[in-house]
């Protein structure tokens, strides 16, 4: 299923959530161990970091799920679509830094195991998992490029230049080391996304897999 980036609408006390996360991911060091936002330190952590976020919410942060275990919603695979002035909203994704052109389009594929807690009345969604972002630069006449599928063969026949960059989503360790990664797409990138996020997922739930997990809010 495509979401085009106009779904992605968020208001009132949801949204001062969604911008105080985006920023605090925007000041973190990203490349290097993904989308991670530790909320284990509690208030101390999570105040400070989140100025804006009504009080009533912050208690919340601090029982967010701690554990893929705790995930129990299920796998989730979603794409989203962006193009010229959604670069703030990419940021809720973890890219930043982009600018667009007036032609250029975004397409963001993640693959997660999520779950959820009700607090506070509000229904609140947390995952991990990776993120791939696929940045198509052009693309000639009879290119098709609505679904990761399409964009694959478009790089295949030479229809289009894309290039790509993933991040992994409340999880780091070494065994990251295959999703953590950006260039130029190949017919492989989209496969080789899938298969290894889908080992990587499987590999969590082993008490020794020595991955260090903190799962992150989701918010549409």
């Amino acid at each position: 299923m495509m979401k085009k980036a106009a779904k992605i609408n968020l208001e009132g006390e949801m949204l001062k959530i969604a911008d105080s996360y985006s920023n605090v991911l925007k000041h973190t060091d990203i490349d290097n161990k993904g989308v991670f936002v530790d909320f284990d330190e509690g208030d101390n952590t999570i105040v400070p970091n989140f100025p804006d976020v009504p009080a009533k919410f912050i208690k919340c942060m601090s029982k967010a799920p701690k554990s893929i275990k705790d995930l129990k919603d299920g796998v989730i695979v979603e794409t989203y679509e962006f193009g010229k002035g959604d670069e703030e909203k990419l940021g809720l994704l973890g890219f930043f830094n982009l600018e667009f052109g007036e032609r250029e389009k975004v397409t963001v594929v993640e693959f997660l195991q999520h779950g959820s807690i009700y607090c506070e009345n509000n229904y609140l969604k947390y995952g991990v998992g990776c993120r791939l972002m696929m940045r198509i630069k052009s693309a000639k006449w009879g290119a098709k490029l609505n679904t990761p599928q399409q964009i694959t063969a478009s790089v295949i026949f030479d229809k289009a230049e894309v290039t790509f960059s993933m991040r992994t989503v409340g999880i780091t360790g070494p065994s990251i080391a295959n999703l953590n990664k950006a260039g130029t797409m190949s017919e492989n990138t989209y496969t080789n996304f899938m298969t290894e996020v889908s080992k990587l997922i499987v590999e969590m739930y082993k008490d020794d897999s020595g991955i260090i997990i903190k799962p992150q809010p989701l918010f549409f």
